[in-house]
């Protein structure tokens, strides 16, 4: 959820063809006390589903239009009903870094968010103007290399799956996108239905992605889902997850499942 005067931007070098940036006019807030309480401010809201209970940090692909670390580079951040944190990032003139959040423009020690699991929200909240973000990970794990998770640079293979027999819809469709990630897991996102026109919808539950056969509780990305989709259908979830190969490229063969499906009137 994005609340003004942070907006959406068009840009081609964001990962989904877009980043959110501040709007024309919007001012600094720099006092923590003040931005505490003040309603004017652009704020860009997730709801995440932590499966497991621990410390999580925040990492985001973000941008500053120019060199000066004081100006354009930062935001505020938090989980829940808890403080607002400085979250700074060095200038960046113009160009994408993934920064792990801290209160220091330079390399930090990385705020820790202990979270229970279930269900939690993180907030990022406007401090400068003209700051720009594109993506947003929260992991318990920075040992990552988090420009590997620059989806929109990678050659992803469409898959598309028929789906009329379970659906009970002729024509329905899945589809999903995978490219590699490294020599042992993929990369998977965009998952689709794809529905003829005036074929009504489908109440869908719990997607599970399949590799030969077999499901993996590290795959637990999309098993969230619960929704109707109408046609001509949409993407499932916005979420890229990663997958453990199994036999490999070459050999390992995908598959889709639900917990349960059901035709909507």
């Amino acid at each position: 959820m994005i609340k003004a005067p942070f907006m959406a931007k068009d840009r081609s070098d964001g990962e989904g063809g877009k980043t959110v940036t501040t709007a024309a006019g919007a001012v600094d807030q720099l006092n923590l006390n003040n931005a505490a309480a003040d309603g004017t401010l652009g704020t860009l809201v997730f709801n995440e589903d932590i499966k497991t209970a621990g410390n999580y940090h925040v990492v985001g692909r973000v941008l500053s239009p120019n060199q000066n670390a004081a100006v354009s580079s930062s935001f505020y951040v938090k989980f829940d009903a808890n403080p607002l944190q400085v979250w700074d990032y060095p200038g960046t003139n113009n160009a994408f870094i993934y920064d792990k959040a801290d209160a220091v423009a330079a390399t930090g020690a990385p705020l820790a968010f202990n979270l229970t699991a279930g269900g939690h929200t993180l907030e990022i909240r406007q401090r400068q103007a003209g700051v720009e973000i594109d993506s947003v990970i929260v992991t318990s794990n920075l040992t990552y290399d988090f420009s590997l998770f620059a989806a929109a640079e990678r050659n992803f293979d469409r898959l598309e799956f028929d789906f009329s027999t379970q659906s009970g819809i002729p024509g329905a469709k899945l589809a999903i996108e995978i490219a590699d990630y490294d020599p042992k897991s993929y990369l998977i996102k965009n998952p689709e239905l794809i529905l003829p026109q005036g074929s009504g919808s489908l109440k869908l539950k719990n997607l599970k992605v399949l590799i030969n056969g077999r499901y993996l509780p590290q795959h637990a990305t999309y098993t969230a889902l619960q929704d109707t989709f109408a046609a001509p259908g949409k993407i499932l979830s916005p979420a890229t997850m990663i997958a453990l190969k199994d036999k490999g490229a070459a050999e390992d063969k995908f598959s889709l499942t639900f917990e349960s499906i059901e035709k909507a009137p």
